[in-house]
């Protein structure tokens, strides 16, 4: 038996991975002008605000397309390529791991809400 991804984790990937394909493209055409890192984070974010996991996978991808697009290295840095795209990722990643936070508490609010208005409808 094979586990299926619910329909709006799907859809938040495939929106996550047009934005970083045309993303990358775009910025491959203006020579890496594309820098900024909420242009990348706004995938992550989508992702991670239902999976932690799905998030940290499209920060890494997103630091390859930052890389392939020409965004990474900054230019006239002096660290390395590879350091670049650490903290890069490590910037990713801590905004994918506060999304999810904060919508794991809004989706456990809500179920409770939830819970407390179907008892009230009971009696």
């Amino acid at each position: 038996m094979t586990a299926r991804l619910p329909p709006h984790r799907v859809a938040a990937i495939c929106i996550a991975a047009s934005w970083l394909a045309a993303l990358t493209i775009w910025n491959d055409l203006l020579g890496g002008s594309l820098r900024s890192t909420l242009l990348f984070a706004i995938p992550v974010v989508l992702v991670a605000w239902d999976s932690a996991t799905a998030g940290f996978i499209v920060a890494a991808v997103a630091v390859v397309c930052a890389w392939a697009g020409g965004a990474m290295p900054e230019p006239d840095s002096p660290a390395p390529l590879w350091l670049d795209a650490l903290v890069a990722f490590g910037k990713l990643s801590i905004d994918a791991f506060v999304v999810n936070l904060w919508g794991t508490r809004r989706r456990a609010r809500a179920a409770a809400e939830a819970g407390a208005q179907a008892q009230r409808t009971k009696r």
